[in-house]
This record gives C-alpha cells, structure tokens and sequence, in this order.
C-alpha cells in the first residue's frame, strides 16, 4: 500500500507542480411501465399523465430552443441480442437539408468500425428511401457518403431507411462491454456536418471525443430480455425513449447495477452503481444534487426530465463520459466501499489499511519512518475528491457540449475547458472534493501566471503549454499532452473571471447560454462574445494565437 500511497502523492505534487510551471419540448408525459418499475420518473411525467404539456410547462424556465433551425428526426428500434454481444438497429432519419445548398449525397460517420481491431463494428444490412436501395461508400476510415437517387433542395426532406447490426468490442469503454453491462455511446449511424460548402470529414480517434453532431429530436424503443435495466438519453414515455433538442442518443444496459432514484428540482436523477459499492452510488447523487442546484442558477435551467448517471467500467484516467442526460462514470470496485467508511469518519485510517490489506511499508532504499495518519488520509480520500470533481465535471457537459455545441474535434478546448472551470467554481462554492493546501483555482491562477509569463518570455522555458489550436488529431502524435488543453481553456476562463468579478462572471456565462444554446459555437464567435465582457484582446493572444 505504501508504493501506491506515495505514488498518488508524488502525482498530486506533480500536477501541481505542473500548474506552477506552465499548465420547445412537447410530448406527452405518461407514468413509465411496470418494466421500468424502480426508475423514477419525473414530475411533469406523473402529474401530465394522458395530456400533452401546456405552454407555461413547456416553458417551465428551462433553456429551451429558439433557434427555429429545422432538426433531424430519429425513429429508431434496438434489439439487444445478449448471446452475440450484439445489437440490430432499424433506423428512419428524416434528415432536413440545412446546408444552403442542393445535395446529391448525405456523409455519415460510422464510428462503431473504428473498433474492428476490436471485433466491434457495424454491419448494415440494408439502405433505402422509398423504393430505392442504396449503398454507402467508404471516404476515409469511419467516414462513409450515401449518394442520392435525387438532389435534395436546400429545406427540403428525405427519410432514409436504415437496417444495421453493431458488435459491441469486450471492452471498458464509452462503447464496449463490462462484465454484464453495455455502454452504448455513439453507436448510430449519423449524418456528418457540413459547413463552409463542404462536408466535415473527421474519422473517428482514440484520443477525447472525436465526434461533433448537431441538435436532433430522437424516438427510441430498446428491446432488452428479462432483467436488464436501460440507462438512456431521454425520457421513457410509452415504452418509447424520447429525447428532443439532443446532440447524441445514447444508452447502457445492464443486469449488473444496482439502482438509486430520486427527484430533484422536477428531474429524474437516475445512479445505476456497482451492487458492492452502495457508498459510491449515494456520494454521485449527492453531488449530482449540489451540481444541479448550482449550474441551473448559474447557468439556466437543466432542460431535461431526467439525468441517468451510470458508473461501470471505463478506461483507467478516464473520469467519466458525457452524452445528453446520460453520463458514465469511471469507479473502482475494489476499494470506493472502504474509501467512503473512512471518507466519512466510519472507520480510522487504521482500520481502513487493515480492511484493505495494506500496510505501512516503505519501498526498498527509502526512509523507514512510517508516513503520517493525516497524509494517508488525505491520499486515499483523493480518489472520493476526484470522483466529486468529476461528477460536477460530466454534469457540466450538459451545458457545454449538450447545449452549447462545438465542434469536439477540431477545438475541444472549448467545451473541456468551461467543464474544468465548472468544477473548479463546484470546488470553490461548496469545498467538495477539494485539496486544502492547494485549491483548483489556485491552480488555475498559477498556471495562468505562467501562460503569461512564458508570452512575455520571462519564464525558464523548460516548459511550454500546450496549443489550443491543435485538433485531436494533432494530439494524436503526442497524445500526453491532450489533458493540458482542459486545465489552460479552463485558466483563460478563469482568467475572465478573476478579472471581471463573480457577479458580472455569472452574468455573462448565462447570457453565453444562451445566445448560443441549440447551436455551435466556433472559436471567434467564443472570441467575439467575450470581448464585449471586458478587455481580453490580449488575453486571446496569449491563449489562442496561433503558432508561426
């Protein structure tokens, strides 16, 4: 145990050295079935039950969209096949051209084919609008286009038929299996976006979330054998999964998690948690609670019925992944029961090295003085502090990806970095998860301090920060630096905010919601927003120019 303690604190230290030196809805709500018995459903669901929302409950002071850009409509039914580890799908898009131009094709990404290594991928069976089947072809890797039997005039609507299978990889993933539970993020054949006359061609990566989808309505059945229970995006009305003003559908089943419910601020708070671990599963709801209760004022109200948090098996370093009203969550099994007996004062340090099987041993060839109480302490309870910031992080997603769109792939510093901060203020308001000697802001600020001075040259050098212009698939060849783009977007918001006062801060956040919630928000128009809120020109050149 020693090893493992002294190795969380020399990667605190490490971080924070490094901080030093650098770094309108309208559906009819029903009572859910009987299959569903023990998820919660909301109170707009029960109390409408057999009538459709009135105007004021579809307003409800939740952000909603006023965009009047035409969305894609999904109708869509999974069948989850467990023998093979596998899924068939028959999918009708109506896909609305948006474009400003007349198509003779439509780009889809394919994501699941990234996995074939894996054995995941999809296998479509059969394409069609009307009476004509088609085929996709293959532009680059996961990128596929499906030409169309007529121009498509810009308005106007096709609805294209799909049959698909997908294999799920054995894997912990966003997109894998675990034991007997199913995450099934970013599975669906969507269409790609097209922007500036041409179709965005962005293949699928193994490095943050290599995905960018715009607001679509979504009617999902999900057909599971007996004993399953489904996490998904969207609200179950009539057996049917229904999510409006969604980016992405996602979903999890699983027979393998236990399940807390409660209602919250008119939402259905869902954590589906390891059955050893009933500790974990209260701690995430309750920070899930304080995370709402915060980001609705700050931000604008949630503008779902329901959040599902799923915590299951995912990549080591990997907090957790964000998908509209779903969020999965990294949690270790083995050790979170005892982490939260001590966490909460249950049992002594003592005690928990004893439950554990660890002990006080010092690695070979170093100092034999046993290390203080109060520093195991605070180590271990390093993994309950992370998984605070990371619930408040996911949480965050809602808004800043959910909401307010970018595009993921080309500048992920823009929703990862609102998040850190998100979690930082989360930090701040409620001292939830924090490290006493040295806070997230504190962090923050100095890393700020450095980006500054490494511009004006007076730094040692030795360390550079990351650039924010690099896409995922820049990062690709120096993946290790991927995670600063989080923690410098997040002190160039910081930086905002130190300068222009909690008050005006929140202020202008929420108009930033607002002004572009149910689109997607590019780094000038970031940029321009901004620059109205204070003078920040030279900010944006120390953070966002870019390389000569």
């Amino acid at each position: 145990m020693k090893k493992a303690i002294l190795g969380v604190i020399l990667t605190s230290i490490l971080l924070s050295a490094a901080g030093c030196n650098s770094k309108t809805q309208k559906v009819t709500h029903k009572t859910p079935d009987t299959s569903d018995i023990g998820i919660i459903a909301s109170r707009r669901e029960t109390e409408n039950t057999q009538s459709e929302t009135t105007e004021s409950e579809i307003k409800d002071d939740r952000i909603i969209n006023l965009t009047q850009r035409p969305k894609n409509q999904y109708d869509i039914n999974v069948k989850f096949n467990e023998e093979s580890n596998s899924a068939d799908v028959e999918q009708k898009l109506s896909y609305v051209n948006n474009t400003g131009s007349e198509l003779n094709e439509i780009y889809f990404n394919l994501i699941p084919n990234a996995f074939s290594k894996k054995e995941g991928g999809i296998e479509v069976d059969k394409i069609s609008i009307g009476t004509d089947v088609l085929k996709m072809e293959q532009v680059k890797e996961t990128v596929y286009k499906l030409s169309l039997p007529s121009p498509l005039a810009n308005g106007k609507v096709v609805t294209i038929d799909m049959k698909y299978s997908v294999k799920i990889p054995l894997i912990a993933d966003r997109f894998g299996f675990y034991n007997n539970t199913y995450n099934f993020g970013n599975v669906l054949i969507t269409p790609a976006l097209f922007e500036n006359g041409e179709w965005l061609v962005q293949p699928y990566v193994d490095i943050g979330d290599a995905f960018y989808t715009e607001i679509s309505d979504y009617r999902v059945s999900i057909d599971v054998p007996d004993g399953y229970l489904v996490a998904s995006t969207g609200t179950k009305i009539d057996n049917v999964y229904v999510a409006e003003n969604v980016r992405d559908f996602a979903f999890t089943i699983t027979k393998d998690l236990d399940l807390l419910c409660e209602e919250y601020e008119d939402i259905a708070l869902n954590v589906f948690y390891p059955k050893n671990c009933p500790g974990t599963g209260k701690h995430v709801m309750e920070v899930a609670k304080k995370s709402l209760s915060l980001f609705n004022e700050m931000l604008g109200k949630y503008p779902y019925d329901t959040l599902n948090m799923v915590l299951c098996g995912m990549p080591g370093g990997i907090g957790g992944m964000e998908y509209p009203g779903l969020i999965m969550m990294t949690v270790d099994e083995d050790i979170t029961e005892s982490l939260f007996d001590l966490y909460n004062g249950k049992i002594t340090v003592k005690e928990y090295l004893e439950k554990t099987g660890d002990n006080t041993d010092v690695p070979s060839g170093e100092p034999s003085e046993p290390v203080p109480e109060d520093v195991i302490k605070n180590t271990v309870l390093y993994s309950v502090n992370s998984l605070t910031k990371s619930t408040a992080h996911e949480i965050g997603h809602q808004w800043f990806y959910g909401i307010v769109g970018n595009d993921e792939v080309r500048y992920p510093w823009i929703d990862e970095g609102f998040c850190r901060f998100m979690e930082a203020y989360y930090e701040n308001i409620y001292h939830d998860g924090a490290n006493d000697d040295f806070s997230l802001f504190d962090l923050l600020l100095n890393m700020d301090q450095s980006i500054y001075n490494e511009y004006k040259g007076i730094s040692d050098g030795e360390v550079k920060s990351v650039n924010l212009n690099e896409s995922l698939y820049d990062f690709m060849k120096h993946k290790e630096e991927y995670g600063e783009i989080y923690y410098k977007g997040a002190a160039m918001i910081y930086h905002m905010y130190r300068e222009m006062g909690d008050e005006a801060f929140r202020a202008a956040v929420k108009e930033y919601i607002s002004t572009f919630a149910y689109t997607e928000v590019t780094p000038d128009e970031f940029r321009e927003f901004w620059s109205k809120k204070g003078d920040f020109a030279e900010m944006f050149d120390v953070y966002l120019k870019k390389s000569e």
